[in-house]
């Protein structure tokens, strides 16, 4: 057992999770954070989401608390969290069939939940995107935008970790610690180094998402939480500039995402009873790719990368997916059920997830006896301090002005504490992933200093091997690196790496159809021929 107390433990780190530790640190609570998985992608909602800075106009009509919270956090974050948010703005549109009424409605519901929005023409939506549906009848603008729910997460941590805060990603809870009702801490295993840990807090607050209903049934409580499947398509490339959305009712494949250097298309909402078996299915994803076909028929020349599906922790149940709020509850199990110690976060979205932090930091610190107000919604987060110029990085350190930009898009004035290193060491400058921009330099200060260990954790802080090559050329460069910078034996790094390649591949077997079925056939050529790594090391 270990000796060191905290004030709180958080299990979970995805978005609420994160946000929660941020909050807590930064009023002066000794936090500690548990994750099963790693930072921002445990398999949960917020690793898999197609990265939508909502304006709330999605929900506008049907869900107006929902709309409500995304209306204001999407203008917090764009303050906070400027240097991973894109400002791209998006449309609803109606297209026949869509019921015109509908219309009114929306304009109804964002006046009374304060979306920004405004009705523009259709000559002037064409104008901006000449590759939609000509069959467009109205449009409407809203303050949608994009923003990567990985990096979200690793700056919520960062700034948690320079309060005080500490961070264990592979670390699985596996029970709960009592003294007579209280939750006193957590029984948890460590998978980087083999070993069970207990740690020891005067408050465990459970904020694992689609599995909330299991940690609280640790404690022998009931959480009605339904985990609803999201299933989402990622297409090789941007058709699109704005986030579009069909102006109706949501449903399934109505929202396209430019993301990166790639577009999403979103979404099903399925209940199913095991979050942990959240896959796409192929009917899913040709219902999607018709429906996003109808909205921009230039879709139909581009080629699927890949699919993929993350379990939404909606709070409620006995109803379909969409009938249930996207908003979210904090449970009190002192009040409720009269276990002390332990209190329970669910629902939400990952856009929203700063506000659940604080509405729930505001319950663990009355009850801690801290008196602290919230900052973190004038505070920036690590990286959005400062404004940096592309062009004097780039001609400082002899970089491609494409290249700093990319790299400044995912870390922001965050750059300026690795890249100096190039100027030492020329080798960093070494391009590691061409699809995706990303050099040695980043690749060693994500390994150093955000807790990532493999390659799964470099594609989420540096979107290594997110790219066209889903990883088949990049990843082999970024696992030698990692034993370098990492000293981490070989077999861990290859056996991380050959992980990293079946996820990729679980993300495309399902698409494996047309262009796709022969690029899968090229990166077999090219997996065969450069090491066969599962079979030659018997994983």
């Amino acid at each position: 057992m270990s000796n060191e107390r905290f004030d709180v433990i958080v299990i979970g780190g995805g978005a609420t999770g994160t946000a929660t530790v941020r909050d807590l640190a930064m009023r002066g609570a000794k936090v500690l954070l548990v994750e099963r998985e790693d930072i921002g992608g445990g398999g949960g909602a917020t690793g898999r989401c197609h990265g939508m800075l909502h304006s709330g106009g999605r929900y506008a009509v049907k869900d107006p608390e929902s709309a409500k919270e995304c209306a204001h956090e999407n203008k917090v974050l764009r303050k906070i969290a400027r240097h991973i948010v894109e400002p791209l703005g998006g449309f609803f549109v109606s297209i026949p069939p869509d019921p015109p009424e509908f219309a009114d409605a929306f304009v109804d519901g964002c006046k009374k939940t304060g979306v920004e929005f405004h009705e523009m023409s259709v000559e002037e939506a064409f104008k901006e995107e000449p590759n939609l549906n000509p069959n467009v009848q109205r449009v409407f603008w809203v303050n949608d935008g994009a923003i990567d729910p990985w990096k979200l997460c690793v700056l919520y941590s960062l700034d948690a970790a320079r309060y005080g805060a500490v961070i264990k990603n592979y670390t699985e809870v596996i029970d709960l610690l009592f003294d007579g009702k209280t939750v006193e801490g957590v029984k948890v295993y460590d998978k980087i180094h083999g070993r069970i840990e207990e740690y020891k807090a005067d408050m465990v607050v459970n904020a694992a998402g689609a599995w909330v209903g299991e940690i609280a049934s640790m404690a022998g409580l009931h959480i009605p939480i339904t985990p609803n499947k999201g299933t989402m398509v990622v297409i090789q490339k941007r058709v699109l500039n704005h986030v579009i959305n069909r102006l109706r009712r949501p449903s399934d494949g109505d929202i396209i995402m430019p993301h990166h250097t790639t577009s999403i298309i979103g979404t099903t909402s399925i209940n199913v009873d095991d979050p942990d078996k959240s896959y796409p299915t192929k009917p899913e994803i040709v219902k999607m790719y018709k429906a996003a076909v109808e909205i921009a028929p230039i879709i139909r020349h581009t080629r699927i990368l890949r699919a993929f599906a993350a379990p939404r922790p909606l709070i409620g149940g006995g109803a379909s997916g969409r009938e249930i709020s996207r908003t979210f509850r904090v449970f009190d199990h002192e009040a409720t059920e009269g276990v002390e110690g332990f209190i329970t976060i669910g629902g939400g979205k990952m856009c929203t997830s700063r506000l659940m932090a604080e509405k729930l930091t505001d319950v663990v610190t009355k009850k801690l006896g801290i008196k602290a107000n919230c900052r973190t919604h004038i505070e920036p987060l690590p990286g959005a301090e400062e404004e940096v110029s592309i062009e004097e990085l780039a001609r400082k350190y002899g970089l491609y002005n494409a290249l700093v930009s990319r790299t400044v898009h995912r870390w922001g004035s965050l750059v300026n504490e690795f890249l100096p290193a190039t100027q030492k060491t020329p080798e960093l400058k070494s391009i590691v992933c061409t699809c995706e921009m990303v050099t040695a330099a980043e690749i060693k200060y994500a390994l150093e200093k955000t807790w990532a260990i493999g390659v799964k954790d470099l594609r989420r802080r540096c979107r290594l091997s997110a790219g066209t090559c889903q990883g088949q050329t990049c990843s082999y460069r970024a696992a030698a690196l990692i034993h370098e910078f990492t000293k981490r034996p070989v077999e861990k790094v290859l056996e991380d790496f050959a992980e990293a390649l079946r996820g990729r591949w679980l993300g495309n077997r399902e698409v494996l159809f047309e262009h796709q079925l022969r690029q899968a056939s090229l990166l077999l050529s090219i997996y065969n021929a450069l090491g066969n790594f599962d079979r030659l090391f018997g994983m």
